[in-house]
């Protein structure tokens, strides 16, 4: 419900629901996705845009883990538009 409030895009909302199937303490803050309280996701929500909250402390791992997902979900996305169902 935080991410209709904050105009997130349809696209953030299901990457959003990807990451949490796999790691349950993630949350919104405006239009970024925060994992674990380590790493933030923002817009347009690639692998490129996985960053760690603190810049300060090294998070490599913690990215490594949300970027594998997200290019995950942008693999089945992409290969569903390929493949619509029903076909």
């Amino acid at each position: 419900m935080e991410a209709l409030k904050a105009g997130v895009s349809p696209e953030g909302q299901r990457l959003f629901t990807a990451i949490k199937k796999t790691i349950e303490e993630v949350s919104w803050r405006a239009e970024d996705i925060i994992v674990m309280d380590k790493v933030c996701v923002s817009k347009p929500y690639t692998p490129d845009c996985v960053k760690a909250l603190n810049e300060k402390v090294e998070e490599k791992k913690a990215i490594d883990h949300v970027r594998k997902i997200v290019e995950k979900h942008i693999q089945d996305r992409d290969e569903g538009k390929m493949n619509p169902r029903g076909n």
